[in-house]
């Protein structure tokens, strides 16, 4: 890069720097001739701003940050933009830059990242490279792909590759062909943790409480916090691990690569787009388009289906667009991720994509990327913390006042206005929400569903569309030949038949015509074949492939040549020693190269797809003169032709025992079910319908066609076979009585085509079955459907799955591989009936995380007002008070209720959404002005005694008055009537909320009899409270600091007592049975898992 000499200099220019050729494209100039074509993606910022260091700001920030005891830096965390301010100077262009500014798109937030300098500028965010375009002053998302670029001016490179200069420049310019998911250290994860604005609250408050020698309770909320830290911490650790590995193996790899006319074996890190590789097997490091050659590839781990697929050279005259390359010449794109199986033709590939940009990259992306999702119950609960904050800020001015007029000291008038704050603000709330989801996650764990990420247990209680791939979740991960339709004598069809009952002929075609081989492990080869192959008896004589055996005769048959399954032509053949040839492939492809088909065999096929059966066709003939024909030159296209049909082979995909039983609790449910599946879009459909799918009475298929003009998008009419162009007339029509399937081809045609006039996110909303859908493509379906307002959920088994899995907002991974990584929850099952396991504990531990959130606000309320009482009299409560207060009936109570487990039943009605859901706002509203009633007639019947003496009587010594105690230095008495007369009635409130709020609801067991550890704490806490009340021992009085009162006056509390939880318990019941119930409730459906 030229050096620029000061910040005016302007007019520097970047060697290196693409050429702008129009919008979205530039040009890299990599010298020698070499102008590599670059595609710039939209940007994925909302702003940015550059900055480089200033000496001075950083010293003065740093003096400051000590002069404020840390207070600066703290917010200068939370707000970038302000240490930013502190410690850089701005600037308007990239050259000096070393720190720039990220505003992120969706939540607003701003990312602090460095800008690297070499021979672009450039800094990375969110895994993709923004390189500085010079040519308009503002940086680029630059795509690590092949675009734009003719395979004629590629072909010259075939026998020379990059030189060494060019690829240099390409890695320098893209970065290396890595993904790259960076291990942040234990620490580090800690501090982040710790530095949430709950835990700093924590924090504080445990450092008062310890100033205010209330060490028991500080101690307690200390350990439990960081217990809590370790656990997170230690956990995220542990998956980024466990992903990192996952990734790390595939980029050992070492690569094949022509450069500088040699071939060299290099680092799959050091590849760059454009280069020219040699495929072996193994695994394939980067995206490539075959440019010579035949191989069979596993794109298992990618689709999700386990039959190896053909891949052979792409047209000479293509040319390589980034963006619709992978589904232009599918048959030619070898992806990152899978795995070369077979080499059938010497095979060169030239690398189209590298690192993030690769298929397995944006997969990957999306899991270490994913897009914020907003938790709706946190930021409800920083609202009504709000709230809870100004009512301590109030009563603590009030109190303050009140303070300074008697004339206590500025540190104890501060110190009692924070405590009102800790009080209001109960430190123990994301403790007492965390420990209701542990209570879930341990259940979930014990019925077999790990969970990785503890806030989307919450989630799951909110679900409303439940997204599911077919193979291995609805269905069973194997196909199941079923049998055969043989041609009769009259060239008709006879129906299906088992093999055993089929001509010999068609039994010598399922026996002999595979890939399926023999091994010391048993049988290798594609599920299909192998059903096939064992249905037909036959049997290996050796392990290389070549010589079966036919069980009934015994006669044995040795292959001279095999020619692979061709996704291009869709058929796959052998020929046999005695010049027998069998041919097997789509119906389509075999009516090609027969003579002469059954008239019905279209009808057939669609109707046999329409059952869920996955057909080939079946063809023979023999060769004459087998023993003159050159059989190393045999041609394909001699073997295949002319052929005489036989017959059909019909496979079944088994639906799972469990899947119909899941389907009908979710529909009764009413929670929205869709299919998304890498599998063919008929298949998809019969599961559906098997599955006794909520479908109306027709299915339209949207899906791709080629015709004469083309290929376009179509409705196609499943029931009635009619095809009709796709228009949005026609999508509109077919709507009012039909549900949709949607093909992956189809939808990429509808997004990247501006011609069609469509609207995505309503035919995403009509659709039911996406069939044929690419990995990327799921993850963007569960992400359309979630911007809806959807609660989404996703259930998927394989690594196909990995990128909805990581985005839904709750993901259960069938799987012990690479979907239980990224998945939110695992089945150790994989048994699908565990989805009906997770909702149900989801709804409970939602409910029992707004049970927990309303205990945790009347808690506050109570002490606040029993707080503030006191103090304007400079009455407080003593530590005993409090300790017992907090330790043992607020603690102990709200552990104990969280424990309520899930009903067995799942209806219609769903948990709220929020927690200013009316039920929630009424009962904490209802429940307030009871309690404020309560206590407002208790204390007027108290002071209104003859007995009771106030504070300032008492300390003149009056007649009749107790001994009065002076307060221990801090200017607050805790000997009074008033204390007695506030806390002996006050803190019965905890237990007759605890009690109000725990009936029974639709989503939790009743407490009793089933939470006999709730039941039997309200019963020891209501006979430690009657004991406290009615008890006169000098002990007790001394221990609490209680002052003496009348035993009559002890049982017109209770009578008071008895009146509120009437009260209480009769309001919950009125706003949970009556006020708040849901429309739904009145066509409630119910289950009961079994």
């Amino acid at each position: 890069m030229k050096k620029r000499m000061s910040d005016d200099d302007d007019g520097a220019k970047l060697l290196q720097s693409p050429l702008a050729l129009g919008d979205g494209l530039g040009q890299l100039d990599c010298g020698l001739g070499a102008n590599i074509p670059v595609l710039y993606l939209p940007n994925e910022y909302r702003a940015i701003r550059l900055y480089r260091p200033t000496l001075w700001k950083q010293l003065v920030y740093g003096v400051a940050s000590i002069l404020s005891f840390g207070v600066l830096p703290l917010v200068s965390y939370y707000v970038p933009l302000l240490q930013a301010a502190c410690t850089l100077t701005p600037l308007s262009s990239a050259y000096f830059a070393t720190v720039v500014l990220v505003q992120h798109m969706e939540s607003g937030m701003w990312e602090t990242i460095s800008v690297h300098h070499g021979d672009s500028i450039w800094f990375e965010f969110r895994k993709h490279r923004y390189v500085f375009d010079e040519a308009h002053g503002v940086f680029q998302r630059c795509s690590a792909a092949v675009h734009a670029t003719p395979l004629a001016s590629v072909r010259p490179r075939l026998q020379t590759g990059y030189s060494d200069d060019v690829a240099a420049k390409l890695n320098q310019y893209f970065g290396p062909n890595l993904l790259d998911i960076s291990l942040e250290p234990l620490h580090k994860i800690l501090l982040e943790k710790a530095l949430h604005p709950f835990y700093l609250f924590q924090i504080t408050s445990v450092f008062l409480w310890l100033y205010e020698a209330y060490y028991t309770y500080s101690c307690i909320i200390l350990v439990m916090s960081v217990s809590s830290l370790l656990f997170e911490g230690i956990s995220q650790v542990t998956n980024t691990r466990k992903l990192y590995d996952l990734v790390q193996k595939d980029q050992e790899v070492v690569a094949k690569v022509l450069r500088s006319h040699q071939v060299e074996n290099i680092p799959a890190k050091n590849l760059v787009i454009g280069d020219i590789v040699v495929l072996e097997t193994g695994s394939i490091p980067a995206d490539m388009l075959l440019l010579e050659g035949e191989c069979g590839v596993d794109e298992s781990s990618l689709t999700g289906e386990a039959i190896p697929v053909n891949k052979h050279s792409a047209p000479p005259n293509a040319t390589i667009d980034s963006t619709s390359v992978r589904n232009k010449y599918k048959a030619s794109v070898v992806s990152a991720g899978s795995a070369v199986v077979r080499i059938d033709v010497p095979c060169k590939a030239i690398v189209l994509a590298t690192g993030f940009h690769t298929s397995k990259g944006e997969l990957f992306r999306s899991i270490v990327c994913p897009k914020p999702i907003q938790f709706q119950v946190e930021r409800d609960s920083y609202r009504f913390l709000a709230a809870l904050s100004i009512l301590a800020v109030l009563t603590g001015l009030k109190n303050s006042y009140d303070a300074a007029i008697r004339g206590l000291g500025f540190i104890r008038i501060v110190v009692s206005w924070l405590d009102l704050i800790t009080i209001a603000v109960p430190p123990a709330l994301p403790l007492i929400l965390s420990v209701g989801v542990g209570y879930a996650i341990q259940r979930l764990e014990v019925d077999g569903i790990c969970c990785i990420d503890s806030p989307k247990v919450n989630l799951a209680g909110h679900l409303t569309c439940f997204c599911f791939d077919k193979t291995g979740t609805l269905t069973k991960d194997h196909m199941s030949f079923e049998g055969v339709d043989v041609v009769t004598a009259n060239d008709t069809l006879s129906g299906l038949v088992s093999l055993d009952k089929s001509p010999r002929i068609v039994q010598y075609g399922a026996g002999m015509c595979h890939s399926v081989y023999q091994s010391q492990d048993g049988l290798v080869g594609s599920p299909l074949e192998k059903s096939m192959f064992e249905a037909s008896g036959f049997s290996w004589l050796d392990d290389q492939g070549s010589q079966v055996q036919d069980p009934a005769t015994g006669e044995r048959f040795t292959y001279i040549k095999k020619f692979a399954f061709d996704p291009a032509l869709q058929r796959s053949s052998v020929v046999l020693d005695k010049g027998q040839v069998f041919v097997k492939g789509s119906p389509e492809a075999m009516m090609e190269c027969c003579l002469s088909v059954p008239k019905e065999i279209h009808q057939t096929v669609h109707e046999y797809a329409k059952a869920g059966y996955y057909c080939m066709g079946l063809a023979t003939k023999t060769l004459d003169d087998i023993n003159a024909i050159d059989k190393s030159n045999i041609a394909r296209a001699q073997v295949e032709s002319n052929l005489t049909f036989i017959g059909l082979l019909l496979f079944l995909n088994p639906i799972k025992e469990e899947s119909p039983e899941l389907i009908s609790a979710l529909q009764n449910a009413s929670i929205d079910i869709r299919i998304i599946t890498g599998d063919n879009a008929l298949t998809g459909i019969h599961v559906a319908r098997a599955l006794a799918f909520d479908l109306k009475p027709e299915v339209v298929l949207i899906d791709m066609t080629v015709n004469e003009h083309g290929d376009e998008v179509v409705l196609h009419h499943i029931d009635t076979g009619v095809v009709e162009p796709y228009s949005a007339d026609g999508f509109l029509r077919s709507s009012a009585n039909a549900d949709f399937a949607l093909t992956g081809a189809a939808l990429n045609r509808l997004q990247t085509s501006g011609a069609l006039d469509v609207d995505l996110i309503e035919m995403v909303e009509a659709t039911k079955i996406f069939a044929r859908i690419r990995p990327d493509q799921k993850t963007w379906l569960v992400q359309t459907l979630m911007a809806q307002g959807k609660y989404v959920g996703m259930c998927g088994d394989g690594t196909n799955d990995c990128g909805a899995l990581k985005a839904a907002h709750v993901g259960l991974a069938l799987s012990d591989a690479e979907a239980s990584i990224v998945a939110p929850f695992t089945s150790r099952k994989q048994n699908i009936l565990d989805v009906l396991t997770l909702i149900r504990e989801g709804r409970c531990a939602l409910m029992t995380s707004y049970v927990g959130f309303k205990f945790m606000v009347m808690y506050p309320v109570a002490q606040v007002v029993m707080t503030s009482t006191l103090y304007s009299s400079l009455v407080t409560l003593s530590n005993n008070q409090f300790l017992l207060d907090d330790m043992v009936i607020v603690l102990g109570l709200s552990l104990s209720m969280l424990y309520t487990e899930p009903t067995k039943i799942l209806t219609v009605q769903q948990p709220p959404t929020t927690l200013f859901a009316r039920s929630i706002l009424w009962s904490i509203g209802g429940h307030i002005i009871i309690y404020v009633l309560c206590f407002g007639l208790m204390l007027s019947i108290g002071t209104s005694e003859s007995w009771f003496c106030s504070v300032d009587q008492a300390k003149a010594n009056m007649t009749n008055c107790y001994t009065y105690i002076p307060p221990p230095g801090d200017g607050y008495t805790r000997v009074a009537h008033e204390n007695a007369i506030v806390w002996l009635f006050g803190h019965w409130e905890f237990v007759l909320v605890a009690v109000a709020i725990n009936l029974k609801d639709p989503f939790r067991q009743a407490a009793w009899p089933n939470n006999n550890y709730f039941v039997g704490y309200v019963a020891a806490m209501i006979l430690l409270l009657l004991g406290l009340t009615l008890s006169h021992q000098p002990t007790l009085l001394e221990w609490f600091e209680l002052a003496p009162i009348p035993t009559t006056f002890r049982l017109q509390i209770l009578g008071i007592v008895l009146l509120n939880g009437v009260c209480t318990v009769a309001w919950e019941y009125i706003v949970t049975r009556h006020l708040d119930k849901a429309p739904a409730m009145h066509a409630m459906a119910e289950i009961r898992i079994t």
